[in-house]
């Protein structure tokens, strides 16, 4: 297995990542202190903010 590292010049997320979950190769998600779930498109490189949580939920798990 190989993963493929790239760093954006602007990141998402502002806080640390917690957790990550694939749906298919090409679309994940995460989760962050930050309160976002981001969805991110590996092919085209599209991000969209899913949702924005309370203050005072941490995600720290997906469940699919």
């Amino acid at each position: 297995m190989r993963l493929k590292i790239s760093l954006l010049k602007e990141p998402k997320h502002q806080e640390l990542v917690s957790c990550v979950g694939w749906t298919t190769a090409e679309e994940l998600y995460s989760c962050s202190d930050d309160h976002q779930i981001v969805k991110w498109n590996l092919l085209t490189s599209e991000t969209t903010q899913i949702v924005k949580l309370p203050d005072d939920i941490y995600p720290i798990d997906f469940h699919w």
